[in-house]
């Protein structure tokens, strides 16, 4: 088995980035203060909304939408720079003995949560920021066994063999933990496969794990052609939702259903890829799956 490549709460401590006292500027109209603006971001280069700065116990920023904050008027001292994201999914960012001097001017910080994290409740666009359709119709949508939540669904296309759909995001990982908690529907027919892909070079070549009624399954996709690599008994339903976890640690893989580990195996020809969401049906006008609480953690 795999060691863990993270724990799944941890601290992300990074070294302090603030400018040394002789470098930053100096604000002679509020000497005995220090200022600080910045952006707080996560593991994929993207925006965090909502989230919380705190210096020591005392919060002096909330993240807007492109994950901008300002703290001022701040008391020169030595504090414990804390930041957290709205969603507990993300790590914490924590800096211990963080000196401000007074009179200083901190700008353009930026400070990088170790994960990516996508809540559909706080996504604002059709699609989840940085993620890309590939095939199907793919839109962030209530979920109709819980009005009050957002998920991510699709709406399959039909290829030459059947309906599914994949949505891909953006950056390219080696090493990675990857999570979605996945649900497909009561509308979809009895052939359906809800699931993940990973290790994704382009449309024909990838690795994508899926579950059906009876069975759990790792895949590779490579020039075009399907073939099985592992194949598993497991019973699922429609109208509940899974959570499936993916590690990668060098050509090693271990994935998960719920905390259960169900497959290990190998990577294969693929050493690095993006990761994607997928869907499967074999006959089906309204192949419906949702999608939500997706998580990237790269090691590399």
């Amino acid at each position: 088995m795999l060691r863990k490549l993270v724990p799944l709460a941890m601290l992300f401590l990074v070294p302090a980035c603030f400018k040394a006292p002789h470098d930053a500027e100096y604000d002679r109209q509020n000497p005995n203060k220090i200022y600080i603006d910045g952006k707080i971001k996560n593991a994929v280069d993207l925006p965090v909304a909502g989230a919380e700065i705190k210096l020591d116990t005392d919060v002096w920023d909330t993240t807007n939408v492109e994950g901008f904050f300002v703290a001022e008027s701040i008391d020169p001292g030595i504090y414990k720079l804390t930041i957290t994201g709205s969603n507990p999914l993300y790590d914490t960012v924590i800096i211990d003995a963080c000196s401000l001097w007074a009179g200083r001017v901190i700008e353009d910080t930026t400070f990088f949560f170790r994960r990516a994290v996508w809540d559909m409740e706080n996504e604002t666009n059709l699609l989840p920021r940085g993620w890309r359709g590939q095939i199907g119709i793919w839109a962030i949508t209530p979920d109709p066994g819980n009005p009050q939540n957002r998920a991510l669904g699709v709406i399959a296309k039909p290829p030459t063999d059947g309906y599914f759909g994949i949505l891909v995001c953006d950056p390219v990982v080696n090493d990675f933990t990857y999570e979605v908690r996945v649900m497909p529907l009561s509308t979809n027919n009895p052939g359906w496969i809800a699931g993940i892909a990973f290790c994704y070079q382009n449309i024909d070549n990838y690795l994508y794990f899926g579950y059906g009624q009876n069975y759990a399954a790792l895949h590779m996709v490579r020039s075009g052609g399907d073939s099985t690599l592992v194949h598993r008994p497991m019973a699922s339903q429609v109208d509940q939702w899974r959570r499936i976890t993916v590690m990668r640690a060098g050509p090693r893989i271990e994935i998960s259903v719920d905390g259960q580990l169900i497959i290990e195996a190998s990577t294969g020809p693929f050493p690095s890829g993006q990761i994607a969401l997928f869907a499967f049906a074999e006959e089906s006008s309204l192949v419906t799956f949702l999608y939500d609480d997706v998580w990237l953690e790269p090691s590399n």
